[in-house]
């Protein structure tokens, strides 16, 4: 076998070597970038046709995304619980603008992105 397919290439550090990412610890606390803020019932978190730039994600409580048709009917579309990432279209939308309108069902903490992304730092 041979041994240098088991030396990571310079700069490259092992796996092993590294302090496991923990993603439950990262998203229950604030940040540069993070914020934790407390929502009231029926607070929205941003609404249909604004600037999708930031995205949520929801550590207690319930909401909803909603959108409203052309001819002002308004539809829920899913129920949000605790764990759940809220306006993740912001990342991955085309037009770049909010597709539904999020709001708080119950009063709620969520962790937002305080921090406005331009679109382009996600394009893979």
């Amino acid at each position: 076998m041979n041994s240098a397919a088991t030396v990571p290439a310079k700069g490259i550090h092992a796996v092993s070597s590294r302090v496991p990412f923990d993603a439950a610890a990262f998203l229950a606390t604030s940040g540069v970038g993070r914020r934790i803020v407390q929502m009231k019932m029926k607070q929205t978190f941003f609404v249909q046709g604004n600037p999708a730039d930031s995205i949520f994600y929801l550590q207690k409580g319930r909401a909803k995304l909603t959108v409203v048709s052309k001819n002002g009917k308004e539809a829920t579309i899913t129920l949000l619980n605790a764990g759940d990432f809220i306006g993740e279209e912001s990342i991955a939308a085309v037009v770049g603008l909010r597709m539904a309108t999020a709001t708080a069902i119950t009063g709620c903490t969520e962790r937002g992105d305080a921090t406005r992304h331009p679109r382009r730092a996600f394009v893979l």
